[in-house]
């Protein structure tokens, strides 16, 4: 009974505290779990599927309490620096500029990345 109520109270500063990559509604749900309610009245009070709460249930027994964290997710590698682009290089027309970055990076852009990264480096607003 006293690691259940150890376990309780540290879910609890967890989500007092709101660490950076806290899944907050899962930390919720095992708390209500921990606490004894119901699987349906769970995923009612957070709005989530039934299976949601028991798939969460058997990851938070399987891993302790790392589950309760997002996993760090890597994104698509960028194909270049847009840092390296100096801005008096970019021409004055989005087409230019397109052309400067694939010859000097060796890269296929399509105009809107073109013009986003113009837009980025000139810092100008978008309208």
């Amino acid at each position: 009974m006293g690691v259940l109520r150890t376990l309780k109270r540290r879910i609890r500063k967890l989500i007092e505290k709101k660490p950076k990559n806290l899944n907050e509604t899962k930390s919720r749900g095992i708390l209500l779990y921990l606490e004894g309610m119901n699987t349906r009245k769970i995923a009612k009070i957070l709005q989530v599927h039934l299976s949601t709460v028991y798939r969460r249930i058997n990851q938070f027994e399987k891993e302790g309490e790392k589950c309760l964290f997002y996993k760090e997710r890597k994104g698509r590698n960028k194909k270049m620096d847009e840092k390296e682009i100096k801005v008096e290089e970019l021409q004055e027309t989005i087409w230019e500029a397109k052309a400067y970055i694939e010859e000097k990076f060796h890269v296929k852009l399509s105009y809107v990345t073109a013009w986003r990264i113009a837009r980025k480096r000139l810092k100008i607003p978008y309208i």
